[in-house]
């Protein structure tokens, strides 16, 4: 009887450290909200820094020269993950080296810029960016995410400002005090709320302030607060965009 306890305490432990093992890590996995990460059952969330997967996967693809081993024949068929291969990353670069300006619109009017590229920078723990299609940041005492936001414009626009857009109908998130600065360069030029928003019914135009205009017109996004996020799904009505005539 006084030996019991010792010996079951050393099996509860040896059940248990399987189970703890195949945990992904923090790093790997936010619980911030994402426009990708609501995984099936028996799967978790994981972005990988070496292989560049990013998506949903039943066992840590980030140890994986290939990523994550599920569905491989669907792979490029799959909004939940990015392989990150040689084919990708030359299509990739092709549509940046074709990509046209914006035209001018006709004189005495403005035209309205949604859906920038973007690129998603890993701040900490530091990794190679990815390009997302919609805003999505987030920053904690372990993870940071930034991005960038870019356009190409005319080289006759002037009169240029910037701001964000949400119809009543979107999919949006964000924490309480989700305050982005917007920087161009090492220059913060100006700073855009999200805060309550997600949860204020109707549709919102926020103009965000003038900025120079520029052929290659681009901003990096940062949260001014620890602990907070946002995300929004961007489209042609939604989310950040730039104004201006020429």
């Amino acid at each position: 009887m006084l030996f019991r306890a010792p010996v079951l305490c050393m099996a509860a432990s040896l059940l248990s450290a399987p189970l703890a093992a195949a945990l992904p890590t923090t790093e790997r996995s936010t619980l911030t909200a994402r426009d990708d990460t609501q995984c099936d059952v028996n799967t978790n969330f994981y972005v990988c820094h070496i292989n560049n997967f990013r998506g949903c996967c039943s066992v840590d693809p980030c140890a994986l020269k290939d990523g994550c081993p599920d569905n491989k024949d669907d792979s490029s068929d799959d909004d939940n993950s990015k392989s990150g291969s040689d084919d990708d990353n030359d299509d990739d670069s092709s549509d940046d080296e074709t990509e046209e300006p914006a035209s001018c619109p006709s004189s005495g009017k403005t035209t309205k810029l949604f859906q920038p590229h973007m690129e998603t920078l890993f701040v900490k723990p530091a990794g190679a960016s990815i390009s997302t299609p919609n805003l999505n940041i987030s920053k904690s005492n372990t993870s940071e995410w930034q991005q960038t936001i870019s356009w190409k414009l005319p080289s006759a626009a002037k009169d240029c400002k910037l701001g964000w857009d949400i119809p009543e109908e979107r999919n949006f998130k964000s924490g309480n005090n989700s305050r982005v600065a917007v920087y161009d360069g090492d220059t913060k030029i100006t700073s855009a709320d999200f805060a309550f928003w997600p949860d204020t019914p109707g549709a919102r135009s926020s103009p965000v302030g003038g900025v120079d205009c520029k052929e290659d017109l681009e901003f990096r996004l940062e949260l001014v607060y620890n602990g907070e996020y946002v995300f929004l799904e961007q489209n042609e009505e939604t989310g950040w965009w730039v104004e201006f005539s020429c």
